[in-house]
């Protein structure tokens, strides 16, 4: 029964995600276009609130950003914004093409890298901040949504985070209640962070964990 709930709510997440073809939305005092199948975050409240997360928790000293899955670029550009250096990952090519369009809309540069998660990235690069909001359904047709039934995706996702974390860098990590928060917890250890703040909030049919970690 609750794999058929949770397959149901991947299948509702699916259709607002990609409510839209080509939109625009204003969004942080910012203007932004998200295309044709690239997730849109203006119809997802969790996304918005993990953008303006990333921004409240950017540590002082940070000069250099990482997102994994950035999808649009909106939380990567807002970073770039702040005056970070950003490389911006993702393994959708159309969702790299919309974060170089969003990023040139605002007048900043991302660099941008295609690969499933840190793959591709230089093998000694680090960075004193890395945001990412992995897949988090364990079960949905959409792979930008699928995690899983062991929520394996996000498991890799925090072993890349943790791989590319700078020395006294911190990361801040969004999950669901969809998810499972104990496995969340198992797999944030298991990469060898520590989770040193957490903010949760209600968003519509879920709680989403936005967890500030720092390195083991």
């Amino acid at each position: 029964m609750k794999g058929l709930l949770l397959r149901s709510v991947g299948a509702i997440r699916r259709k607002w995600a990609y409510l839209r073809a080509r939109s625009e939305f204003t969004c942080l005092g910012h203007q932004w276009v998200v295309r044709e199948g690239v997730v849109n975050p203006s119809l997802i409240s969790a996304s918005r609130q993990f953008a303006q997360k990333a921004l409240q928790a950017m540590p002082p000293q940070a000069k250099s950003a990482l997102e994994l899955g950035t999808g649009c670029g909106m939380t990567a550009v807002l970073l770039a914004l702040r005056g970070l250096k950003v490389t911006a990952v993702d393994i959708s090519l159309p969702a790299l093409e919309n974060a170089a369009e969003n990023a040139q809309r605002n007048g900043v540069r991302l660099d941008l890298i295609l690969s499933d998660w840190d793959a591709k990235i230089p093998t000694t690069q680090q960075f004193d901040y890395v945001v990412a909001n992995p897949p988090y359904l364990r079960h949905s047709s959409d792979p930008a949504f699928t995690a899983g039934t062991q929520l394996e995706q996000v498991l890799a996702c925090l072993n890349a985070v943790r791989n590319r974390l700078a020395a006294e860098g911190r990361a801040l990590l969004m999950s669901s209640s969809w998810s499972g928060r104990d496995l969340v917890l198992q797999h944030i250890a298991t990469a060898g962070l520590r989770v040193v703040n957490t903010d949760r909030k209600f968003c519509g049919n879920e709680w989403i964990y936005l967890d500030l970690c720092e390195a083991e």
